[in-house]
């Protein structure tokens, strides 16, 4: 992913690589978070320097239908480093019939089968 991550932001040049560093640590996600009310899945690598366990603990917890799946070995990439887990994980979470939360007014709601 380092390499990846280097040869985009070599090829954009300076300037984009300030804006994009400037957008990734004004990006208040945890804030955001808040605003979600889907079931969502925070998939974080027990190797990742990036983002520490307990913020993704947090962040998972603070959703209101959210989930933590740790991917072992797996650092900050992992859709590039271990694509067959993150797959593992992801599918299930996709794949699984969730259930809707009850919305202000239903009467538009309708299941195709």
């Amino acid at each position: 992913l380092a390499w990846v991550a280097l040869t985009d932001y070599a090829s954009s040049g300076i300037r984009r690589y300030l804006q994009t560093l400037r957008s990734m640590v004004d990006n208040h996600i945890a804030e955001k978070a808040l605003r979600i009310s889907q079931p969502t899945l925070v998939v974080w690598g027990t190797r990742d320097y990036i983002v520490p366990y307990a913020f993704v603990t947090s962040l998972a917890a603070s959703l209101p239908r959210g989930r933590l799946a740790a991917i072992p070995g797996a650092a900050h990439g992992i859709n590039y480093s271990h694509p067959e887990a993150f797959t593992a994980a992801l599918l299930p979470f996709l794949l699984v019939p969730q259930e809707r939360p009850p919305t202000e007014d239903s009467s538009f709601e309708f299941d195709v089968d």
